[in-house]
């Protein structure tokens, strides 16, 4: 009787580890940073997820961004649809997006892939992230 608790309690708890398992998402890794980048036509700017000490001015105040053939938009109206307008320009390096904004100047990200539509773009010099979600 011993034997058979023991064998079912074992089976038992493989049952459960084997249900318990996660599955990472799949993510391209052997495309470019511009293909990642204009993979969705617009990134919805997460912020809640938003971190660090200083605001990003034009990133701030966004609902969605899109990087489209080197021009970088910003959508502010999240009940407009489409791309948003022209901000500015984006050059997208390795791993890493400088961002030419008309009127805040040129900003450094860092861009870290989270997942197959997520992304961080993370700026050193204020510490900030800001999470975007593809669309």
């Amino acid at each position: 009787m011993k034997g058979i608790k023991l064998f079912l309690g074992c089976i038992l708890i493989m049952g459960v580890a084997a249900s318990c398992s996660t599955e990472d998402d799949y993510f391209e890794d052997d495309i470019s940073l511009d293909e990642l980048l204009i993979s969705y036509e617009s990134w919805y700017v997460d912020h809640r997820m938003t971190e660090g000490r200083l605001a990003v001015p034009f990133l701030e105040d966004a609902f969605t961004v899109s990087f489209w053939d080197g021009v970088f938009y910003v959508n502010y109206d999240n009940t407009r649809n489409g791309m948003g307008i022209d901000v500015g320009y984006y050059t997208a390096y390795d791993t890493f997006v400088v961002i030419d904004h008309d009127t805040d100047g040129v900003w450094e990200f860092d861009v870290i892939q989270h997942g197959n539509n997520e992304i961080e773009l993370y700026d050193r010099t204020s510490g900030t992230s800001y999470f975007l979600v593809g669309r």
